[in-house]
């Protein structure tokens, strides 16, 4: 799940750039695709230019 981060009260039109954005793919069991799932997002992130780091 996604939720965006909450904006900065001191300028809330422009979020700290040194902010790092956290995602965790959990699930109870095993052999769901967490690894397949998260390979792939990392991926889709890095070609539109973000930072990722897995």
């Amino acid at each position: 799940m996604m939720v965006p981060m909450p904006v900065s009260e001191t300028n809330p039109s422009k979020p700290s750039a040194r902010l790092a954005r956290t995602v965790a793919v959990t699930s109870g069991k095993g052999g769901v695709g967490k690894t397949f799932f998260s390979a792939n997002l990392a991926t889709a992130l890095s070609r539109q230019g973000l930072k990722v780091l897995v």
